[in-house]
């Protein structure tokens, strides 16, 4: 396999962990920050956006760690940036299809008969 696309799963994983994190637990994650006292909205989010990197940046090095043992990878920051924007384009296509189907599965509230 190229080095290229094996160096760019890394930085995907990053990418999709980082946007699935936001996508399903940044809003519950931030309510419970909030219950915290001298807490405000700025504070919450700032809190669950270092979260979500932090959980994004660990599991993302551990793949590249576990990578590394088996092929040469390439460090570069535009690949890092290529990546995160391709994960987080994979969970923003998954949420967009899974959004439509849920709309347009609606029962229809006309009796045809």
């Amino acid at each position: 396999m190229n080095v290229f696309y094996i160096s760019l799963i890394a930085t995907i994983v990053f990418g999709l962990i980082d946007s699935c994190f936001f996508l399903f637990a940044e809003e519950t994650l931030q309510q419970q920050i909030l219950k915290i006292p001298h807490f405000d909205q700025v504070m919450a989010e700032l809190t669950t956006g270092a979260i979500s990197a932090a959980t994004a940046l660990f599991v993302a090095n551990l793949v590249r760690l576990q990578l590394k043992r088996h092929y040469q990878l390439l460090d570069h920051p535009l690949l890092d940036v290529i990546g995160l924007f391709l994960g987080a384009s994979l969970v923003l296509t998954f949420y967009i299809i899974v959004r439509y189907y849920r709309k347009n599965d609606k029962p229809n509230s006309k009796d045809t008969s």
